[in-house]
């Protein structure tokens, strides 16, 4: 049985893209190329890159490493594994110098995901796994899927709504494609990157709002895996919308 989200192949049509029942089946990853492309059946081969990505970046510039070649292998197989799971297609990915700034973004303009080096130092650091590493990509990967499908319905005074949903994809990926018995170190983490400034437009939530978003995305994903609910992301965001109402 395929448990994966159904890939969107346009904002009113959806389709099982994979043809493995096996949950992360895809075309496998690619190679660092500036381009992506959709592989056969539907499945993504996405590589790892990002057009304006370079080998000695300044601050806030995209780069092409870590300096590590094993993370960035495994974070070339994670990004690719995500890509096939939430079936969208066109994303690339770059590293970014993120210097005293510990920082990952998804960019909308060129549909782009960014992940600085320094943030993945001291997620590895605070946490001494990967598993925070991968629920902030699942975090982007959920505003890729904002960007594509639409957001409106999230409008706010702050952007909690849109970061709260973001985080609910994080915790469905992690339920579903990890298997995941223990979130301790994913909620400590999304506690950390709570805060308090409710006034601040940029305010993403509070550190118990972004845990229960994290722990509300796992709850839908095992009643998408049950068949409780549609397997579309229309269903899904309804129910990250009535977990949200709970949460606000």
């Amino acid at each position: 049985m395929n448990t994966t989200p159904q890939p969107l192949i346009s904002r009113r049509r959806w389709l099982c893209g994979c043809a493995s029942g096996a949950l992360l089946a895809g075309c496998g990853g690619g190679e660092d190329g500036f381009t992506s492309n959709t592989g056969a059946r539907g499945c993504l081969s996405i590589n790892v890159s990002a057009a304006q990505a370079t080998t000695s970046p300044g601050c806030g510039i995209p780069t092409r490493s870590t300096g590590n070649a094993a993370l960035d292998a495994a974070f070339r197989n994670e990004f690719n594994a995500q890509g096939n799971f939430w079936g969208l297609p066109g994303v690339s990915f770059a590293f970014l110098n993120d210097c005293n700034s510990p920082n990952a973004l998804a960019n909308p303009q060129d549909r782009s995901i960014l992940f600085g080096t320094t943030m993945a130092a001291k997620l590895l650091r605070d946490f001494g796994d990967t598993i925070p590493l991968w629920q902030v990509l699942a975090h982007e990967w959920g505003h890729q899927i904002q960007f594509s499908l639409g957001d409106s319905w999230l409008s706010a005074p702050t952007v909690a709504p849109k970061e709260l949903e973001a985080d609910m994809f994080s915790g469905f990926y992690l339920q579903i494609a990890k298997n995941t018995s223990n979130l301790s170190s994913s909620i400590a983490n999304a506690f950390a990157l709570g805060d308090w400034e409710f006034n601040n437009p940029s305010h993403h939530g509070t550190p118990i709002q972004r845990g229960a978003a994290l722990l509300a995305g796992g709850r839908v994903a095992i009643e998408y895996v049950s068949g409780s609910i549609p397997r579309t992301y229309p269903a899904i965001r309804q129910r990250f919308f009535q977990e949200l109402t709970f949460i606000l």
